[in-house]
Protein backbone atom coordinates (compact mmCIF):
# COMPACT_ATOMS: atom_id res chain seq x y z
CA UNK A 1 0.00 0.00 0.00
CA UNK A 2 1.22 3.06 -0.53
CA UNK A 3 2.59 5.97 2.14
CA UNK A 4 0.36 8.49 0.67
CA UNK A 5 -2.93 6.01 1.15
CA UNK A 6 -2.08 5.21 4.70
CA UNK A 7 -1.31 8.83 5.93
CA UNK A 8 -5.25 9.85 4.66
CA UNK A 9 -6.37 6.61 6.78
CA UNK A 10 -4.18 7.55 9.94
CA UNK A 11 -6.03 11.55 9.32
CA UNK A 12 -9.79 9.85 8.74
CA UNK A 13 -9.11 7.77 12.13
CA UNK A 14 -7.97 11.05 14.17
CA UNK A 15 -10.29 12.62 12.77
CA UNK A 16 -13.46 10.40 14.12
CA UNK A 17 -11.61 10.28 17.70
CA UNK A 18 -11.87 13.93 17.76
CA UNK A 19 -15.37 14.49 16.72
CA UNK A 20 -16.53 11.83 19.19
CA UNK A 21 -14.49 13.26 22.51
CA UNK A 22 -12.08 10.64 22.65
CA UNK A 23 -8.82 12.78 20.55
CA UNK A 24 -5.73 11.30 19.91
CA UNK A 25 -3.09 10.69 17.23
CA UNK A 26 -1.67 7.69 15.41
CA UNK A 27 1.95 7.02 16.34
CA UNK A 28 2.70 4.25 13.60
CA UNK A 29 1.37 0.98 12.54
CA UNK A 30 1.80 -2.67 10.55
CA UNK A 31 0.70 -3.56 7.41
CA UNK A 32 0.17 -7.63 7.13
CA UNK A 33 -1.09 -9.31 3.95
CA UNK A 34 -4.83 -8.83 5.10
CA UNK A 35 -4.92 -5.81 7.55
CA UNK A 36 -3.36 -2.51 8.33
CA UNK A 37 -2.88 -2.10 12.17
CA UNK A 38 -2.76 1.44 13.39
CA UNK A 39 -1.61 2.51 17.26
CA UNK A 40 -3.24 5.00 18.53
CA UNK A 41 -2.13 7.01 21.23
CA UNK A 42 -4.93 9.53 22.85
CA UNK A 43 -4.44 12.91 23.73
CA UNK A 44 -3.65 13.05 28.01
CA UNK A 45 -6.27 12.55 30.26
CA UNK A 46 -8.36 10.52 27.16
CA UNK A 47 -10.65 7.68 27.50
CA UNK A 48 -9.38 4.58 26.04
CA UNK A 49 -12.63 2.77 26.62
CA UNK A 50 -14.12 5.53 24.55
CA UNK A 51 -11.81 4.55 21.72
CA UNK A 52 -12.69 1.37 22.00
CA UNK A 53 -16.44 1.97 21.24
CA UNK A 54 -16.05 3.68 17.95
CA UNK A 55 -15.15 0.47 16.17
CA UNK A 56 -18.68 1.09 13.60
CA UNK A 57 -17.81 4.63 13.31
CA UNK A 58 -13.99 3.99 12.15
CA UNK A 59 -15.34 1.69 9.76
CA UNK A 60 -17.45 3.65 8.48
CA UNK A 61 -15.50 6.73 7.30
CA UNK A 62 -12.83 3.94 6.36
CA UNK A 63 -15.21 2.65 3.74
CA UNK A 64 -14.54 -0.63 5.10
CA UNK A 65 -16.86 -3.64 6.39
CA UNK A 66 -15.89 -3.99 9.64
CA UNK A 67 -12.42 -2.28 11.90
CA UNK A 68 -11.79 -3.90 15.63
CA UNK A 69 -9.98 -1.83 18.42
CA UNK A 70 -7.96 -3.50 20.88
CA UNK A 71 -6.41 -2.04 24.38
CA UNK A 72 -2.88 -2.40 24.24
CA UNK A 73 -1.24 -0.44 27.79
CA UNK A 74 -2.60 3.19 27.23
CA UNK A 75 -2.92 3.32 23.50
CA UNK A 76 -5.06 1.25 21.12
CA UNK A 77 -4.67 -0.84 17.91
CA UNK A 78 -6.83 -0.31 15.03
CA UNK A 79 -7.21 -3.41 12.68
CA UNK A 80 -8.41 -2.97 9.41
CA UNK A 81 -9.34 -4.76 6.69
CA UNK A 82 -7.27 -4.57 3.37
CA UNK A 83 -9.38 -4.11 0.02
CA UNK A 84 -6.63 -5.84 -1.64
CA UNK A 85 -5.93 -8.51 0.81
CA UNK A 86 -3.85 -11.19 0.08
CA UNK A 87 -2.34 -14.79 1.01
CA UNK A 88 0.72 -15.21 3.06
CA UNK A 89 3.20 -16.72 0.22
CA UNK A 90 4.92 -19.96 2.09
CA UNK A 91 8.13 -19.29 -0.27
CA UNK A 92 8.75 -16.03 0.49
CA UNK A 93 8.60 -16.23 3.79
CA UNK A 94 10.95 -18.91 3.96
CA UNK A 95 13.03 -16.89 1.56
CA UNK A 96 13.46 -14.19 4.23
CA UNK A 97 13.65 -16.27 6.81
CA UNK A 98 17.45 -16.86 7.23
CA UNK A 99 18.14 -21.59 8.35
CA UNK A 100 20.80 -20.62 10.64
CA UNK A 101 17.74 -18.68 12.53
CA UNK A 102 15.46 -21.01 12.84
CA UNK A 103 15.79 -24.51 15.08
CA UNK A 104 15.77 -27.76 14.30
CA UNK A 105 12.59 -29.10 13.71
CA UNK A 106 10.64 -25.79 13.50
CA UNK A 107 7.50 -25.44 11.46
CA UNK A 108 6.07 -22.01 9.62
CA UNK A 109 2.58 -21.36 9.97
CA UNK A 110 2.31 -17.94 8.81
CA UNK A 111 2.18 -14.11 10.12
CA UNK A 112 0.91 -13.03 13.44
CA UNK A 113 -0.99 -10.18 14.51
CA UNK A 114 2.17 -7.95 14.81
CA UNK A 115 3.21 -8.96 11.77
CA UNK A 116 6.25 -11.50 12.80
CA UNK A 117 7.02 -15.21 11.14
CA UNK A 118 4.88 -17.80 13.45
CA UNK A 119 6.86 -20.88 14.47
CA UNK A 120 6.45 -24.25 16.23
CA UNK A 121 9.41 -26.09 17.12
CA UNK A 122 8.24 -29.34 17.54
CA UNK A 123 10.69 -31.01 20.09
CA UNK A 124 9.66 -27.98 22.84
CA UNK A 125 7.54 -29.42 25.81
CA UNK A 126 5.64 -26.47 24.98
CA UNK A 127 4.51 -27.91 21.46
CA UNK A 128 4.94 -31.80 20.73
CA UNK A 129 1.60 -31.66 18.54
CA UNK A 130 -0.55 -30.09 16.86
CA UNK A 131 -4.47 -29.99 16.52
CA UNK A 132 -6.06 -28.00 13.84
CA UNK A 133 -9.94 -27.57 13.62
CA UNK A 134 -12.23 -25.85 11.54
CA UNK A 135 -15.20 -26.55 8.79
CA UNK A 136 -14.47 -27.74 5.21
CA UNK A 137 -12.96 -25.21 3.44
CA UNK A 138 -11.59 -23.23 6.26
CA UNK A 139 -7.80 -24.14 5.35
CA UNK A 140 -6.51 -26.72 7.47
CA UNK A 141 -5.30 -29.15 5.00
CA UNK A 142 -3.64 -26.09 3.26
CA UNK A 143 -1.96 -25.29 6.51
CA UNK A 144 -0.79 -28.76 7.38
CA UNK A 145 0.92 -28.68 4.10
CA UNK A 146 2.53 -25.50 4.65
CA UNK A 147 3.60 -26.66 8.02
CA UNK A 148 5.26 -29.85 6.50
CA UNK A 149 7.12 -28.03 3.64
CA UNK A 150 8.62 -25.97 6.02
CA UNK A 151 10.03 -28.80 7.64
CA UNK A 152 10.73 -29.99 4.69
CA UNK A 153 12.75 -26.85 3.21
CA UNK A 154 14.84 -26.48 6.65
CA UNK A 155 15.30 -30.10 7.51
CA UNK A 156 16.86 -32.97 5.81
CA UNK A 157 15.43 -36.72 5.58
CA UNK A 158 17.83 -38.09 7.87
CA UNK A 159 16.34 -35.59 10.69
CA UNK A 160 13.00 -35.91 9.94
CA UNK A 161 10.52 -37.96 8.08
CA UNK A 162 6.87 -37.53 7.13
CA UNK A 163 3.32 -40.20 7.46
CA UNK A 164 1.00 -38.72 5.52
CA UNK A 165 -2.64 -40.07 5.84
CA UNK A 166 -5.50 -38.28 3.73
CA UNK A 167 -5.85 -37.74 -0.10
CA UNK A 168 -5.09 -33.66 0.48
CA UNK A 169 -1.66 -34.68 1.49
CA UNK A 170 -0.93 -36.69 -1.78
CA UNK A 171 0.51 -33.39 -3.35
CA UNK A 172 3.21 -34.33 -0.79
CA UNK A 173 4.58 -37.60 -1.50
CA UNK A 174 7.10 -36.65 -3.63
CA UNK A 175 9.07 -35.23 -1.01
CA UNK A 176 11.99 -37.44 0.19
CA UNK A 177 10.91 -37.19 3.63
CA UNK A 178 7.73 -38.99 3.27
CA UNK A 179 7.58 -42.87 4.22
CA UNK A 180 4.70 -45.27 4.81
CA UNK A 181 0.75 -45.42 6.15
CA UNK A 182 -0.17 -43.81 9.46
CA UNK A 183 -0.88 -47.25 11.03
CA UNK A 184 3.26 -48.13 10.83
CA UNK A 185 3.26 -44.82 12.84
CA UNK A 186 2.09 -46.70 16.36
CA UNK A 187 4.02 -49.55 15.51
CA UNK A 188 7.02 -47.25 15.72
CA UNK A 189 6.31 -45.66 18.51
CA UNK A 190 6.14 -49.15 20.27
CA UNK A 191 9.23 -50.10 19.03
CA UNK A 192 11.00 -46.97 19.89
CA UNK A 193 9.36 -47.12 23.70
CA UNK A 194 10.66 -50.90 23.39
CA UNK A 195 14.31 -49.66 22.02
CA UNK A 196 14.82 -46.92 24.98
CA UNK A 197 13.13 -43.87 23.76
CA UNK A 198 14.65 -43.27 20.76
CA UNK A 199 14.41 -40.00 18.99
CA UNK A 200 15.43 -39.62 15.75
CA UNK A 201 14.83 -39.12 13.07
CA UNK A 202 11.91 -37.07 13.91
CA UNK A 203 8.92 -38.56 12.47
CA UNK A 204 5.92 -36.05 12.00
CA UNK A 205 2.61 -38.17 11.49
CA UNK A 206 0.18 -35.59 9.45
CA UNK A 207 -3.72 -36.66 8.96
CA UNK A 208 -5.92 -34.26 7.14
CA UNK A 209 -8.92 -35.86 8.66
CA UNK A 210 -8.56 -37.07 12.16
CA UNK A 211 -12.24 -39.11 11.68
CA UNK A 212 -10.91 -41.07 9.17
CA UNK A 213 -8.18 -42.59 11.33
CA UNK A 214 -8.56 -45.48 14.57
CA UNK A 215 -8.96 -43.27 17.29
CA UNK A 216 -6.79 -45.92 19.23
CA UNK A 217 -3.82 -45.00 17.10
CA UNK A 218 -4.15 -41.56 17.36
CA UNK A 219 -4.42 -42.35 21.49
CA UNK A 220 -1.11 -44.11 20.85
CA UNK A 221 0.55 -41.33 19.19
CA UNK A 222 -0.45 -38.25 20.97
CA UNK A 223 0.14 -40.30 24.05
CA UNK A 224 3.33 -41.30 23.79
CA UNK A 225 5.13 -40.32 20.60
CA UNK A 226 6.69 -37.15 21.81
CA UNK A 227 8.95 -38.92 24.34
CA UNK A 228 10.14 -40.70 21.39
CA UNK A 229 10.46 -37.92 18.48
CA UNK A 230 6.60 -38.97 16.93
CA UNK A 231 4.81 -35.66 16.50
CA UNK A 232 1.09 -35.48 15.23
CA UNK A 233 -0.24 -32.76 13.31
CA UNK A 234 -3.66 -33.41 12.47
CA UNK A 235 -7.22 -31.62 11.16
CA UNK A 236 -10.72 -32.27 12.44
CA UNK A 237 -13.76 -30.30 11.73
CA UNK A 238 -14.14 -30.50 15.82
CA UNK A 239 -11.74 -29.92 18.33
CA UNK A 240 -11.48 -33.17 20.32
CA UNK A 241 -10.97 -33.65 23.42
CA UNK A 242 -7.40 -34.66 23.26
CA UNK A 243 -4.28 -33.68 25.25
CA UNK A 244 -2.53 -31.26 22.62
CA UNK A 245 -0.97 -28.13 24.05
CA UNK A 246 -1.25 -26.38 20.97
CA UNK A 247 -4.90 -26.32 19.46
CA UNK A 248 -5.62 -24.40 16.47
CA UNK A 249 -9.04 -23.33 15.11
CA UNK A 250 -10.53 -21.85 11.78
CA UNK A 251 -12.20 -18.40 12.05
CA UNK A 252 -15.72 -18.57 11.82
CA UNK A 253 -16.40 -15.18 11.17
CA UNK A 254 -18.69 -13.95 8.50
CA UNK A 255 -15.52 -11.90 6.86
CA UNK A 256 -13.49 -14.53 7.72
CA UNK A 257 -11.41 -15.94 4.41
CA UNK A 258 -9.63 -19.29 4.48
CA UNK A 259 -6.54 -19.03 6.29
CA UNK A 260 -7.96 -17.09 9.01
CA UNK A 261 -7.07 -19.23 12.14
CA UNK A 262 -6.67 -18.48 16.15
CA UNK A 263 -3.86 -20.96 18.07
CA UNK A 264 -4.43 -21.51 21.68
CA UNK A 265 -1.13 -22.48 23.07
CA UNK A 266 0.32 -22.30 26.93
CA UNK A 267 0.94 -18.93 27.79
CA UNK A 268 -2.42 -17.53 25.34
CA UNK A 269 -4.23 -17.01 22.28
CA UNK A 270 -3.15 -15.49 19.12
CA UNK A 271 -4.62 -15.04 15.96
CA UNK A 272 -2.82 -15.75 12.67
CA UNK A 273 -2.73 -15.75 8.63
CA UNK A 274 -2.00 -19.13 7.52
CA UNK A 275 0.82 -19.42 5.14
CA UNK A 276 0.05 -20.73 1.88
CA UNK A 277 1.48 -22.58 -1.44
CA UNK A 278 -0.69 -24.37 -4.32
CA UNK A 279 -0.33 -25.31 -7.89
CA UNK A 280 2.77 -24.64 -10.19
CA UNK A 281 4.52 -22.85 -6.83
CA UNK A 282 4.17 -26.12 -4.74
CA UNK A 283 5.50 -28.35 -7.61
CA UNK A 284 8.33 -26.16 -8.29
CA UNK A 285 8.89 -25.78 -4.44
CA UNK A 286 8.77 -29.92 -4.44
CA UNK A 287 11.69 -29.99 -6.81
CA UNK A 288 13.69 -27.52 -5.43
CA UNK A 289 13.75 -29.55 -2.18
CA UNK A 290 14.57 -32.83 -3.90
CA UNK A 291 17.14 -30.62 -5.78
Amino acid sequence: MRRQELEQKADQIEMVLSMNRAPGRVTGGQVTPRLVQFLAQPAPGGNVNRVEALTTEIALALGVPHATVTRQGGAVRIDVPRSDAQPVQLARMLSRIPADRVPPMTALLGLAEDGAPLLARFPSPEVGHVLISGKAGSGKTSLIVAMLLSLAYYNKPRDVQFILQGDGLACLRELPHVLNSVSDAAALVDRRMAEGSITTPRVIVAIDDMGAVDRRIVDTLIGKGARVGVHVIAAARDLLNLPVKVKITADHKSESKPGDFWTEFEHGVMRFDAAHIAGADLRSFIQAIRG
